[in-house]
């Protein structure tokens, strides 16, 4: 699992793009991204 976060829905998706290149490389199975909200109490 990976986490991260981005400040925009902008940079999210640019983030899906990097991680689906990167589940191209040898040894990987299948990948999932979501993408979620996080807010305070």
């Amino acid at each position: 699992m990976f986490w991260g976060h981005a400040t925009t829905a902008r940079e999210a998706a640019s983030k899906e793009a990097l991680t689906r290149q990167a589940a191209q490389r040898p040894g990987w199975t299948r990948f999932a991204f979501e993408v979620v909200e996080l807010t305070g109490h």
